[in-house]
């Protein structure tokens, strides 16, 4: 392999894991939360188990760094991890808002991401990678739709998601398109990773099907939310990073 396509990889790898530690430090919170307000306790199980997941996801991924980059790549540092206030919102609803945010939206694309990735990589060490990470990422997805469709979820609570998702959307989405994260225009696919334009298309179909269409299924008007991927699909390739 040549030392710039092994250096690319191992600096996509070493984003992930400080991805994934970054999310592991969101699920802690969110667990917090959920406490708070009262969830299912399957619900609260997984929610609990979730930062483990997540921390060990970053180390996997800064272990695979390291050995495309053939040096130790440190651990990374994850920082602060705010989590948007929601000024006028009541309490109560917050997690609930917080869960759909993470877990139906962000894991969601993630785990039709990881699974693409999965399906287009041939090197050995790209498949074990992500084998590892990909079941974890799908179960994290589900228990929001879990914590959706139950007794903790009011007929109040679904409709003001309605009014919210557009925004969930909007945010993920710029996350997942902006313009600096490390993805070769073209993608090394038998590595795993995938170029700009199939990251685009696979996280705007799981946008559609996955996402909206599951809120649709636990009852919650999406038909804002359909005008807002709309708006996604007509907008130029990438979007700039948030301050760029």
């Amino acid at each position: 392999m040549r030392a710039a396509v092994a250096e690319i990889l191992a600096r996509h790898w070493e984003e992930r894991a400080l991805l994934e530690l970054r999310v592991g430090g969101y699920f802690a919170k969110l667990l917090t939360e959920l406490l708070v307000v009262g969830a299912d306790p399957e619900v609260l199980r997984l929610i609990a188990r979730a930062p483990y997941d997540e921390v060990r996801h970053a180390e996997i991924c800064r272990a695979t760094a390291s050995a495309y980059a053939d040096r130790e790549i440190p651990w990374p540092h994850a920082g602060p991890t705010p989590i948007e206030p929601h000024d006028g919102v009541p309490a109560e609803f917050v997690p609930t808002l917080h869960v759909a945010t993470m877990c139906c939206v962000n894991e969601t694309i993630a785990g039709a991401w990881l699974e693409a990735c999965y399906g287009m990589a041939t090197a050995p060490l790209a498949k074990r990678t992500l084998r590892s990470l990909l079941r974890e990422e799908i179960d994290h997805g589900r228990v929001g739709w879990a914590h959706l469709a139950s007794r903790h979820v009011t007929t109040r609570m679904r409709s003001a998601l309605g009014k919210w998702l557009p925004h969930m959307i909007d945010a993920t989405l710029s996350s997942w398109l902006r313009s600096d994260r490390v993805l070769p225009l073209r993608g090394i696919p038998s590595h795993g990773v995938p170029s700009e334009k199939t990251t685009r298309r696979v996280v705007l179909a799981a946008t559609s099907d996955l996402v909206i269409a599951g809120f649709a299924h636990v009852g919650i008007d999406v038909t804002r939310a359909e005008r807002a991927l709309a708006v996604w699909r007509k907008s130029p390739q990438r979007v700039r990073a948030p301050g760029a």
